[in-house]
């Protein structure tokens, strides 16, 4: 089955872990959470199932396009984008070419099971730490 998701960014509140005292070491050394500072805002899957009669590139293309009709964005809009495909010698060439995102990163991830899961969490960490964003008006910059 082929998936494609759109990610954006917003406003955040960070976590706050309450055993650590401020000023304390342990504080400057943690990591703050990406909770609040992601959300999937468009998906488009294909028909699971059989479909012999569509080549990857028609899966790929087919759930791009519906999940940027979901979101309401363009191809133009997509700054970055991640892959996740086990044991297929690819490389994030097999998202781009189909999908015409010239001159912008491709990440291809590969981890077994959690292959899927890899190539989400790596698009989330982009858009939290604000190097991605798509241009939403109701996301606040601060």
């Amino acid at each position: 089955m082929s998936a494609a998701s759109t990610i954006t960014g917003g406003n955040v509140n960070p976590c706050i872990d309450r055993r650590v005292r401020p000023g304390s070491l342990k504080q400057d050394l943690r990591m703050e959470s990406i909770k609040n500072r992601v959300a999937i805002v468009g998906m488009g899957c294909i028909k699971f199932g059989e479909n012999f009669h569509q080549s990857i590139d028609d899966m790929i293309i087919d759930a791009a396009y519906e999940a940027y009709q979901d979101a309401g964005i363009e191809r133009k809009d997509i700054q970055a984008a991640w892959v996740g495909q086990l044991w297929a010698g690819h490389t994030g060439q097999i998202l781009a070419a189909p999908l015409k995102l010239s001159y912008i990163p491709v990440t291809h991830t590969e981890n077994a099971c959690a292959t899927g899961s890899e190539a989400l969490r790596g698009a989330c960490y982009a858009v939290a730490s604000g190097s991605m964003t798509l241009p939403w008006p109701w996301v606040s910059k601060s």
